[in-house]
């Protein structure tokens, strides 16, 4: 949604705030196409590592650390 507002008060900036204004939207509908017609490069870009799922790290670990393993 703040994006579509950004073009918005880009398009009243003038002949560039215009062209940036396009190119904005252009940018977001077409991550939004690619988004709908290939799921899974997202997914891939976005996926967790497998360090961070096979590590046990909580704030109540980190807690629990810092209070002598009480």
């Amino acid at each position: 949604m703040v994006d579509l507002l950004v073009a918005l008060f880009l398009f009243s900036m003038g002949v560039w705030g215009i062209l940036l204004g396009i190119s904005t939207l252009l940018l977001i509908f077409g991550i939004r196409f690619l988004g709908v017609k290939q799921p899974d490069a997202f997914n891939e870009i976005f996926r967790q590592s497998d360090i961070e799922t096979q590590s046990e790290y909580t704030l109540e670990s980190e807690y629990d650390a810092s209070q002598g393993g009480r």
